[in-house]
């Protein structure tokens, strides 16, 4: 899978946005002040593993500092986590040749190992199967997307649906009568987008049955008719002040292109 996307001008802007010298940035990285200057000039890139300890010193969120194209694999799972191939198999009481074999699509790990590997790097087992699923090829089941928390595509449309105005949010009901909608038929209920929106654990046995890109579709709709309404959209596209955050208007509009390609 495609790596984080790394932007050196991008470190340079934010770092002085905080009033950080090359020198204040580099000693907590353990990495010398000419090591960050080449990052900012892009001679040289830092190691996967080293990005969320920067996006941390720089206080910015790593998904915004370090955006990524596409599905977490097992190595990416591993940087997410700070840690290097070594650290990561001692961590989880593996070899670090079955981590790496597995990071390079080779030999799978067992569930039991999985296990050990999500909690080395805090995140749930079923996120942990869908990235050796990716590492392998594997195209994804909608029961996997639908249970990553909070990096799916449904939790970030749901959590710029919660963001739109109140005088133009629709109502639970009508969330959920679009999303059927594109199912075709009834997967979620009211009660289900509540508790969806309200950051729950709500789990309705046929969502999980129904295709995910109906619910998706569903999603999408509804922010859009929203943000049309208010004209955020095209405020925010024209980067004027105001409107929605540029990080949750760019996973709507990638979402969407990705969509039209379909």
């Amino acid at each position: 899978m495609p790596p984080r996307r790394f932007d050196g001008r991008q470190i340079r802007r934010v770092r002085r946005e905080r009033d950080l010298t090359q020198m204040a940035l580099a000693k907590p990285l353990g990495v010398s002040r000419a090591t960050v200057a080449q990052w900012e000039a892009g001679k040289t890139f830092p190691d996967g593993d080293r990005l969320p300890a920067l996006a941390d010193v720089l206080e910015h969120p790593l998904d915004a500092l370090f955006p990524r194209d596409g599905e977490p694999d097992l190595t990416d799972l591993r940087c997410d986590a700070g840690l290097s191939q070594g650290n990561a198999a001692e961590a989880a009481g593996l070899g670090r040749t079955a981590l790496g074999d597995a990071e390079r699509g080779l030999r799978r790990l067992d569930t039991a190992q999985l296990e050990k590997l999500g909690g080395a790097y805090g995140v749930p087992i079923g996120q942990v199967l869908a990235a050796q699923a990716c590492s392998f090829g594997d195209p994804p089941s909608p029961a996997d997307v639908l249970s990553r928390s909070p990096e799916s595509e449904v939790d970030q449309l749901v959590s710029l649906l919660r963001r739109l105005p109140e005088a133009v949010r629709p109502s639970d009901a009508q969330v959920a009568s679009m999303i059927n909608a594109e199912a075709q038929r009834h997967v979620v209920s009211a009660e289900d987008v509540s508790a969806l929106r309200a950051g729950g654990s709500a789990e309705p046995v046929e969502l999980h049955e129904t295709p995910l890109q109906a619910v998706l579709d569903g999603l999408s709709a509804v922010l859009v008719v929203g943000l049309v309404r208010t004209g955020e959209v095209q405020i925010a596209a024209r980067g004027a002040e105001g409107g929605i955050a540029p990080d949750m208007l760019s996973t709507l509009n990638e979402y969407l292109l990705r969509s039209s390609r379909t």
